[in-house]
């Protein structure tokens, strides 16, 4: 009943229960009402289970997730915060990530956010110049990321990441949403 239109049906088939305000019989004034439900609930259900079968889609395709040294394969709904991702060109980005290195040796990358915020125009995210630099000598990441909670703000990010002992701050131009495509090169971490 969360439009005007499903109040106004109940309202009209409630009147027409009392012998005195009836117009139409008792069980015919709540056919339209009980048809415009039906068509409503008929609609909903086909676009959640539409969603559903996106969702699952999504869920078990595979990306590239950092095992030890290598990258191996691994479904989207089995990745867990703190895994590093190499995601390819052209790609859509499985979840929010922090950008830690690109193929680009300044650390930039495009990303299009058609599908969160309807402009198709490239943005330029950047990788820090910290985690830039440890990843040529093919070790392992490790350090800590403390981030703000879950919010509906898609142009907001506030974090800190320590590694090596010193807190580097983060912001939105560091972070990639899920749904975000990586475009103009061969891949980020």
């Amino acid at each position: 009943f969360h439009r005007l239109a499903y109040i106004y049906f109940l309202v009209i088939a409630a009147l027409n229960q009392l012998p005195q305000l009836a117009v139409f019989g008792r069980t015919i004034s709540l056919f339209p009402l009980l048809f415009i439900l039906c068509v409503t609930a008929t609609k909903d259900g086909y676009e959640d289970w539409r969603r559903h079968h996106s969702d699952k889609k999504e869920n078990n395709r595979e990306v590239q997730v950092l095992q030890g040294v290598l990258f191996s394969s691994k479904k989207c709904k089995n990745v867990m915060v703190g895994e590093v991702l190499k995601i390819p060109a052209n790609e859509t980005i499985p979840c929010d990530i922090v950008l830690l290195e690109t193929s680009y040796p300044s650390g930039i990358a495009y990303v299009q956010t058609i599908n969160l915020d309807g402009e198709s125009n490239l943005k330029t995210r950047y990788a820090r110049p910290e985690t830039m630099a440890k990843r040529p000598k093919r070790e392992p990441p490790s350090g800590l990321i403390r981030c703000e909670q879950p919010n509906r703000n898609i142009y907001g990010f506030i974090a800190n990441m320590e590694i090596d002992g010193r807190r580097i701050p983060l912001g939105p131009s560091n972070n990639v949403l899920r749904g975000c495509q990586q475009k103009k090169k061969k891949y980020f971490i």
